[in-house]
């Protein structure tokens, strides 16, 4: 019985260095989706996406305000928490994963009207990375429907790359790497 418990100890070693040499890495490239929202012969222009330094807050210099509402006509905007929480561009930050954004369209008068993207800037890796609107896959369409106001949530999950192959060179340092060839 104690013959087992020692080389179980030793496989789960094992296994826990060898697991930790293949871990994945976030991709922490930034990118930027422009966003038109046309209802009622109106256009609305957004951007959102991810840059470095950029919290879920108001940023000066990344995030930009968005207007005030018009009198007549759609009105959009992504909502973020705060004083200031109504913005036409909405970045966050390039090294945190999963991450969402709060789409608000409002003054709709109860129109149908497109919300169409551009997502060819989104970062690609060995796993790929996950951009939704409402449960619609972003990545894989360029557009959606919708019907009167709206409160839409873009949820995020930065794509993954396999970390170089490298091996331990005989005669260096614990740590030191060679890639492979």
């Amino acid at each position: 019985m104690n013959r087992y418990f020692k080389y179980g100890a030793i496989l789960l070693g094992v296994l826990a260095m060898v697991g930790q040499g293949f871990a994945q890495q976030m991709v922490t490239d930034e990118w930027t989706i422009p966003v038109t929202v046309s209802c009622g012969g109106n256009d609305n222009s957004l951007n959102f996406g991810t840059m470095v330094g950029a919290t879920d807050g108001n940023d000066a210099g990344k995030d930009v305000l968005a207007p005030p509402a018009p009198p007549s006509g759609v009105y959009c905007y992504f909502l973020i928490s705060g004083f200031f929480n109504k913005l036409s561009s909405d970045f966050r930050s390039n090294t945190t994963s999963p991450n969402s954004w709060t789409l608000k369209i409002t003054q709709t008068d109860g129109a149908s009207g497109t919300i169409a993207w551009n997502s060819s800037g989104f970062p690609s890796g060995d796993i790929p990375g996950s951009l939704t609107i409402d449960g619609v896959d972003m990545l894989s369409q360029n557009s959606m429907p919708f019907t009167s106001d709206k409160t839409l949530t873009i949820s995020y999950t930065a794509p993954q790359n396999y970390p170089p192959e490298t091996i331990s060179k005989p005669g260096t340092p614990t740590g030191e790497t060679s890639p492979m060839k």
